[in-house]
């Protein structure tokens, strides 16, 4: 339950254009991030990287890395048991 009094909590994102194409993005890649998808023995997180750099050119490398690294945290949050039952 939330105190009516509490002053609510500040937007911490700083880029709304992102957070916009989050989930677009994040079905554009999901499948790199299956452990059972592999090249090698090795993830496929450089796949995505890829990807989402010829997706959206105008998004600078070091914005998409960044994507890539939050996109990975939320395919391991949503498949949690996918992810442990390979580790």
């Amino acid at each position: 339950m939330s105190d009516p009094n509490q002053a609510p909590l500040a937007e911490r994102r700083q880029n709304p254009g992102l957070r916009a194409l989050f989930e677009e993005a994040y079905a554009r890649v999901e499948a790199c991030f299956d452990p059972k998808q592999t090249w090698g023995g090795l993830p496929l997180e450089h796949i995505a990287f890829r990807m989402l750099r010829e997706a959206y050119p105008q998004m600078p490398p070091q914005e998409v890395r960044l994507l890539v690294g939050a996109l990975l945290r939320v395919f391991r949050e949503r498949h949690h048991e996918q992810v442990r039952a390979t580790a």
